[in-house]
Order: C-alpha cells, then structure tokens, then sequence
C-alpha cells in the first residue's frame, strides 16, 4: 500500500463483513508513511502539487488524475519557463514530476513514469538542457584558503571563535549547514547529532543525514590532520562554556552569547563575514563551498582513515 487514504481503513474477511482498523493505529501509520520523506522533500512537494494544480485549473484540465499528456505539457512549460517564471533546471523539473506521481499514488491512482508521452519528453527535455546548459559549481574551499581563513579572525572575541569552529568543522567533517546547526555538544539533546573530541580526534554523530536517513552516520576527524579544526573547537566550546547535550552553535551578540541553537542565517552571516574579511588579503571574492573540497597541497593527501569525512578522495 503506497498510502493510507481513508480514516478508518477496512479489512475484508473471507465471510464478506468488513471491519474497520482502529483509528488511532491508522493515523500513527500514516505518520511513519509521511516520515519515509524528510521534511524539507515533503514541502518541495507540496508547493510543486501545489504548482501543477494551480496550472491545470487555469486551463481547465484535470490534476487528479492527470492524463499522461496533461503531465507532458506540463513538463515542457517547466522548461520552457511559464509566464513570468524562469526556466527550471532538470533537476527541479525531475522533483517536480516525483511530486505529481506520489500524490497519484496516494490518492490510489496508477502513475506511469515510462508512458511514452511523457518518457518522451523528458528524454527531450535532458538532452536539450544539455546542449544548452553547463552546471554551476561553487569554486572549492582549499586546504590554504581554509588556514588564511581562521588564520584572519581574531578568535579572542565570541563571533570569530564560532565562525572559526563552524567553517573548520563544516570542512574537515564536509558537512552540510543543517547537519551542522542540529549538533550538540558530547552527547544528543534536542538537535539531530552530537560531536566531542576525544583521544581519536573530533567525532561527529549524525542520527540522520540526507545521505543516510535510516541510521546513524559517524565521522572522525584525527586531530594529527586537523588541528586547526581540533583547536578551533575546544576554544569555542570554552568560551560559549558549552555543557554535555547542549547545542554547539548558537547566535552571537553584542553583549552575550545566546543559548539558542543557531538557524541557517547566521551561518550565512557568518561565511559572508569571513569571505569579506578575507577580501583583505585577496582582490577576489570566490564562492565557499564545504561538500566537497579539493586539494592542492601534499599535505592534504597524508594517509588518514577512509571513513574520516565524506571528502572525495585527493587525486593523487
């Protein structure tokens, strides 16, 4: 069953008679059927239903169900841009599909993604997308830009240590800004993971990643390879004075720091205010990126454990 539809669902006997299931294990079902998506998928789906309905209704079609060629149309508006919209990448038009197909299939509707009218014009979409299109990469975050760049703060004062620790950690760990603002400190509290430093180096548990969403993920980072990471850490974590299940990051005062968990725009703030700090040193402002650095030191590619980080692996 891809979903639950009704209230109360009814089991069949043998006999004929119907009995209903009880109703609060029916809706305790439908939530862990709404947890086999993250919360963040969830709501991108909503607004691209919420899309494709609005634009059916503006032409009079019907959404649910949509006919495969209703579905098609749609997609070339996509690319093509609607109105005033702007051309979607395939991969937003790729979600947007996944999005129609899954409420057919939860309203109990057979969805075919390999019907030819649409199989068709996807295939068409990707190809052209490719002919036109290049993907955009953010310029890496190196192992000597990431040293100029906590060499720069003056981490005597709370903002620059906790900058400093949030780039450091997001980089030796690769991870991302939601991973980074949902840890606390030495064990779990109310966030999604936790980090310590012990005699292996900086470990980070993450209960749940976008990469690994069924079981926890863990991450050592040696501090005979990162020490400025290792440093940068502990010096926060005593000047926030940080306490066991407590969040790592927090939002950065005038006059105190907050106990707060920190969101994703502070952190925004806080790349920005580094990269204009650094400005200082280069005429060029590049775009930081923290999934996957590269590397152009030797020292980069010393022998370090496989599983330490989620960085691709130096070429060598």
């Amino acid at each position: 069953m891809d979903a639950i539809t009704t209230r109360n669902v009814l089991v069949r006997h043998e006999n004929g008679s119907e009995v209903a299931l009880p109703a609060e294990l029916v809706e305790a079902a439908r939530e862990y059927a709404r947890s086999a998506h993250a919360k963040r998928t969830r709501d991108a789906y909503a607004r691209a239903w919420a899309s494709f309905a609005a634009w059916c209704a503006e032409r009079h079609l019907e959404a649910l169900p949509a006919t495969p060629e209703t579905v098609a149309v749609w997609l070339s508006a996509l690319a093509d841009g609607n109105g005033a919209r702007k051309p979607l990448a395939r991969s937003s038009i790729n979600q947007a599909l996944s999005a129609v197909i899954m409420r057919h299939r939860n309203a109990g509707y057979a969805f075919d993604r390999k019907h030819a009218a649409i199989a068709r014009v996807w295939k068409g979409i990707c190809n052209t997308k490719a002919r036109r299109e290049t993907v955009r990469k953010a310029k890496p975050l190196l192992t000597e830009d990431l040293r100029a760049l906590i060499d720069g703060l003056d981490q005597q004062s709370a903002l620059a240590a906790r900058d400093a620790a949030l780039v450091a950690l997001g980089w030796a760990g690769a991870l991302r800004r939601s991973e980074l603002v949902s840890l606390d400190w030495q064990k779990l509290g109310a966030g999604g993971g936790f980090v310590c430093v012990d005699e292996r180096g900086i470990v980070v548990t993450l209960m749940a990643s976008k990469a690994s969403q069924d079981q926890a993920e863990t991450i050592v980072v040696p501090c005979q390879y990162m020490p400025k990471a290792c440093q940068a850490l502990e010096r926060w974590a005593a000047l926030a004075e940080l306490k066991a299940g407590e969040p790592v990051f927090r939002a950065v005062g005038s006059a105190a720091i907050h106990f707060d968990r920190a969101s994703y725009r502070p952190q925004r703030g806080a790349y920005r205010q580094i990269s204009r700090q650094r400005r200082s040193h280069r005429r060029t402002r590049p775009r930081l990126s923290l999934c996957r650095p590269s590397c152009d030191r030797p020292a980069c590619c010393a022998p370090r454990p496989k599983s330490r980080s989620r960085h691709v692996d130096c070429g060598r």
